[in-house]
C-alpha cells in the first residue's frame, strides 16, 4: 500500500505530478499487488469527473487491471456552503442565487446546455461584477455551458434562457470567507477533485471513536465541527456529500470510519499527545482513505488475481446498509458504510472469488 497524506486543499507542490508517480508505481509495482492511498484532494473542476487530470488517472487504473487499486478522500467540506443548485428560467422569471463574501470570490456556473448564446447572466441590484473576471466555453466532453464570473462582496446573480428553455444548473463559489446563501445553497454535489475520477474510489467518513488516552485517564473527543458530543456512526460532518453533478456515478462510493483515531505523532509535530506520548489525535476523510485501503490490500492478498472492476464490485457489493446510511446507493453514504462487519465479508468474499 502506497499512502499520500495532505489534510486541505490541494495545494500541494507536487499535486500536479500525482499521475506521474501512479504510472511509476505500476511500473515498479509489476506483477505485485498495488494499492494507492492518497489523503488529499481539493473542491475544483466540474465534480464530473472530467478534467484531464482526472480522466488520465482513471486511464491508469483501469477496471480490467489485476492487482491495482486506489482510494482518494472524498474531502473535508461537507459543512462549506459552496454549492447552489439553478434552476436557468425564462428572462420574465429568471433562476436566482446569491452569496455572501468577504472580498474577491469566484462564482462558478455549469448548465446542461452547450448553447451558449442562449445563455443571460448578471448582477441583481448593488452586485460587483468584475467585467475583466467573466469568461464562458462549453465543456466539449460533458457538452455543458461554463460560466465564470468574477465577484467582490456580498450578491446576487440571475440565470435565464433566451428560448424559455427549462435547463438544470449547478453554481459553485470560491474565495475566502465565502458562502451561499440560506435560500441558494444545497449540501450536495461537492466531492474532492480528483476523487470524482471515474475509477478512483471516493471515500468519505462516519464518527466511529469518541475515547482519547490522554494523561492517564479517558478523555471524551467531540465533533470537530460543532464542538459537540459523538454520536457514533453517523455522517461525519465535514465528509464531503455527493453524487457527481450528473449522470448515475456516485462519490463517495463508500463511508469508512474516520472520526478519531489514535495515530504515531512525529516528535516535531505539536498535538494533544496520548497518554504515552506517542501517539495523537487523528481524524477526517484522510484518515478514512488508508483505512479504505488496507481493507483493499487484505483483499488482494486473499486473492491477488482480482481486477480493479472486480474488487470494486465485490467492496460495495458487501456494505453495510442500516438506519443511519438510510437506502443506499445514496449522495452521502455511496454504497454504504464499510464497517468491521462489511470488511469481513468483503475479505471473506475477495478470498472465495474467481
Amino acid at each position: 500500500v502506497i499512502r499520500a497524506d495532505h489534510d486541505g486543499d490541494t495545494n500541494l507542490d507536487s499535486v500536479y505530478l500525482i499521475n506521474a508517480f501512479c504510472e511509476w508505481l505500476d511500473q515498479v509495482a509489476g506483477n505485485r499487488p498495488l494499492v494507492v492511498s492518497c489523503s488529499w484532494g481539493g473542491q475544483r473542476g466540474g465534480r464530473d469527473g472530467q478534467t484531464i487530470a482526472e480522466r488520465h488517472l482513471s486511464s491508469l487504473f483501469p477496471l480490467d487491471k489485476v492487482g491495482r487499486a486506489i482510494c482518494f478522500a472524498a474531502g473535508n467540506q461537507g459543512d462549506f456552503l459552496i454549492h447552489a443548485p439553478v434552476a436557468v428560467g425564462t428572462q420574465a422569471r429568471p433562476g436566482e442565487f446569491s452569496w455572501v463574501a468577504d472580498g474577491r470570490a469566484l462564482v462558478t456556473i455549469y448548465v446542461e446546455s452547450d448553447d451558449l448564446d442562449d445563455l443571460f447572466i448578471g448582477g441583481v441590484d448593488d452586485t460587483v461584477i468584475d467585467p475583466n473576471n467573466v469568461h464562458s466555453y462549453v465543456n466539449p466532453l460533458t457538452k455543458h455551458a461554463v460560466l465564470q464570473v468574477g465577484v467582490t462582496g456580498n450578491g446576487k446573480m440571475y440565470v435565464y434562457s433566451g428560448k424559455g428553455s427549462r435547463i438544470g444548473a449547478d453554481a459553485y463559489i470560491d474565495g475566502r470567507a465565502v458562502a451561499f446563501s440560506e435560500e441558494s445553497y444545497d449540501l450536495s454535489k461537492q466531492p474532492a477533485f480528483p476523487s470524482t475520477a471515474d475509477n478512483v474510489l471516493s471515500v468519505g467518513s462516519y464518527d466511529w471513536n469518541d475515547q482519547f488516552s490522554y494523561r492517564g485517564s479517558i478523555r471524551l473527543l467531540t465533533d470537530v465541527v460543532h464542538d459537540q458530543p459523538l454520536v457514533i456512526g453517523v455522517l461525519s460532518a465535514y465528509s464531503n456529500p455527493g453524487p457527481r453533478r450528473f449522470g448515475d456515478v456516485f462519490k463517495p462510493e463508500l463511508v469508512a470510519p474516520g472520526q478519531w483515531y489514535t495515530a504515531p505523532a512525529p516528535q516535531n509535530v505539536s498535538t494533544m499527545r496520548d497518554s504515552t506520548g506517542q501517539y495523537h489525535t487523528f481524524n477526517g476523510t484522510s484518515s478514512a482513505t488508508p483505512y479504505t485501503a488496507g481493507v483493499i490490500a487484505l483483499a488482494l492478498q486473499a486473492n491477488p488475481r482480482l481486477t480493479w472492476g472486480r474488487l470494486r464490485g465485490l467492496l460495495t457489493a458487501n456494505l453495510t446498509e442500516d438506519a443511519r446510511t438510510g437506502k443506499t446507493p445514496n449522495g452521502k453514504w455511496g454504497y454504504g458504510k464499510l464497517d468491521f462487519a462489511a470488511a469481513e465479508r468483503f475479505v471473506t468474499a475477495a478470498g472465495k472469488s474467481k
